[in-house]
């Protein structure tokens, strides 16, 4: 059996785009999500504060002393959670510590009231305080 012909022009036979077209439209749709991406990227990271411990000192069995550092944008207010941990690894002491100086990169101490003695002290990560404009309702 022989497949019936279609007259020409009167029914519309889907037809697949031209190559250079494919191409310049895959191209366009990488470089939107390229730039989408790098202005997410950037925006994350302005309001990035950053904290390392650069010191830690056992004062005794009920304390230590942790010496951290805070990158963040000048002007801001950080609040940094510190944990001091026993040697296996149990938190035995926390504080969140407000950080508020111009600068942008602050060295600041705290010491920890410990509820047993603590091995090391490390600093869990900051996040931005609210200015008072921020939490109007």
């Amino acid at each position: 059996m022989t497949q019936p012909t279609r007259p020409p022009g009167r029914y519309d036979e889907k037809q697949a785009l031209p190559r250079p077209v494919l191409i310049a439209g895959a191209v366009l749709l990488l470089a939107l999500l390229t730039l989408a991406s790098y202005l997410a990227f950037a925006r994350a990271q302005g309001d990035r504060i950053d904290v390392g411990v650069t010191a830690y000192e056992v004062l005794g069995d009920s304390s230590i002393s942790i010496s951290f550092e805070v990158a963040k944008p000048r002007g801001s207010v950080a609040v940094c959670l510190l944990q001091a941990l026993d040697r296996a690894s149990e938190v035995v002491g926390e504080a969140s510590v407000r950080v508020a100086a111009v600068e942008e990169r602050v060295t600041t101490t705290q010491v920890l009231a410990t509820s047993g003695r603590a091995a090391t002290g490390t600093a869990i990560g900051c996040r931005r305080e609210p200015t008072p404009e921020q939490q109007r309702p």
